[in-house]
């Protein structure tokens, strides 16, 4: 027991740490096979730590002593040991990084994430550029750095970019509906069209891509498309005042203004005006 316990800890943290490499490359699969393969080097840790024969304190010594030693098998058994047992153990974590300098690691998109909230374009894409290099199957990286140029308006760079992101990825509906946006900011509606109906078909209750097909649909003054689509939209979202005010707006267009005012109250009583 404690030792299948040991063996789906191992797989998991694999899996959460390791975003690409030459033996994990997104792949839960390669990841078990990873782990089965090196499960009797980790086993004596798990039982180790599990039995609390050393503390977690003892290991993380223990690994570090031999990292400074160059002995990273080592090393590694005993910094898993702990993470088996203590999975955000931040040292831990540390220890496995520095022994893996070259992988990348999903806290690393997480940072270039918060970058990019920060408006810290220049470090984002310097950045991503540099993990592209050696990671260029992972499309999280194209689809940050596409969003970097994107916001600094640069439309036409960033579309190849989320272009890339979507075919590493055809079964994501965010990468399609990335993808979608940027056809949309290059003013291409029927590409944007194009890819919202796939974010859509991959996710079938996807809020934000309806709303955004109905906006191409009422650009392209396809009112009834819009009508068909913003009803789906509400259904998923009653209570979403941007669905209701562009469902409202489209109604108007079509000359149904019992219905646009109907909408319109119903988003009123979700946001009162301050006055």
């Amino acid at each position: 027991m404690v030792l299948q316990k040991c063996y789906n800890h191992l797989i998991s943290l694999c899996y959460q740490f390791t975003v690409s490499s030459k033996v994990l490359q997104n792949s839960y699969l390669k990841a078990s096979i990873y782990v089965f393969t090196y499960f009797n080097i980790y086993k004596e840790e798990c039982i180790m730590v599990k039995q609390k024969s050393i503390s977690s304190e003892q290991a993380l010594k223990l690994a570090n002593a031999a990292a400074a030693k160059g002995n990273k098998a080592d090393a590694e058994k005993y910094f898993n040991a702990v993470l088996v047992k203590y999975p955000d153990n931040k040292d831990a974590i540390k220890g496995i990084k520095n022994l893996n300098p070259n992988n990348l690691y999903r806290d690393d998109l997480d940072e270039l994430q918060e970058l990019l909230k920060k408006g810290q374009f220049k470090e984002v894409e310097v950045r991503a550029g540099l993990y592209l290099e050696r990671y260029p199957e992972v499309q999280e990286l194209w689809g940050l750095l596409g969003a970097s140029i994107g916001t600094r308006g640069e439309h036409d760079k960033a579309l190849p970019l989320f272009e890339k992101a979507a075919e590493l990825s055809p079964d994501s509906a965010n990468a399609q509906y990335n993808l979608a946006n940027a056809y949309k900011a290059t003013g291409d509606l029927d590409g944007a069209e194009k890819y919202y109906l796939s974010a859509i078909k991959l996710k079938s209750k996807f809020v934000a891509a309806h709303n955004n097909l109905g906006n191409i649909y009422m650009t392209k003054k396809e009112f009834d498309k819009a009508v068909i689509i913003f009803d789906k939209a509400l259904k998923l979202a009653p209570k979403s005042v941007e669905v209701l005010i562009n469902a409202a707006t489209v109604y108007k267009e079509t000359g149904d203004d019992a219905k646009a005012e109907e909408l319109c109250d119903t988003a009123r009583a979700l946001r009162p005006v301050k006055h």
